[in-house]
């Protein structure tokens, strides 16, 4: 085997297993009134760069905290961006709450090409400093 072709496997390889441990790290969760949820973000790098956004549809707020960094109330369609390695989401109405928690988008155009559709589809979104 040739050293070129050795390491084409190697980077194959790495990337193979590398996708699906970066694609569970990122999600969405359904909060019923008053729920609280924490997950873990930690990647191999330490922390991740991470979106986060309150659904159009919520029916409540939601507090989120990518940790280490301070809380943010989302209202219903706003949306969040920071880093860390875990992200606590609680519920601060009596409605259910849909809350998605992707890559930013400089992260994600390294990693996927489609990274930017459902952005440039909503753009009614509202992002919270």
């Amino acid at each position: 085997m040739t050293r070129t072709t050795l390491l084409m496997s190697s980077i194959a390889i790495a990337l193979a297993v590398a996708s699906p441990a970066l694609a569970r790290n990122f999600g969405q969760v359904t909060l019923k009134g008053g729920e609280a949820q924490t997950v873990s973000i930690f990647g191999f790098g330490g922390y991740q760069s991470v979106r986060v956004c309150n659904d159009a549809t919520s029916i409540a707020n939601v507090k989120v905290t990518i940790r280490p960094r301070d809380p943010q109330l989302l209202q219903p369609g706003m949306c969040t961006e920071n880093t860390g390695d875990q992200i606590e989401f609680v519920n601060q109405g009596s409605g259910q709450a849909l809350v998605s928690y992707n890559p930013a988008p400089d992260v994600w155009a390294l990693t996927n090409r489609q990274c930017c559709l459902p952005f440039l589809a909503n753009r009614s979104r509202r992002f919270v400093a």
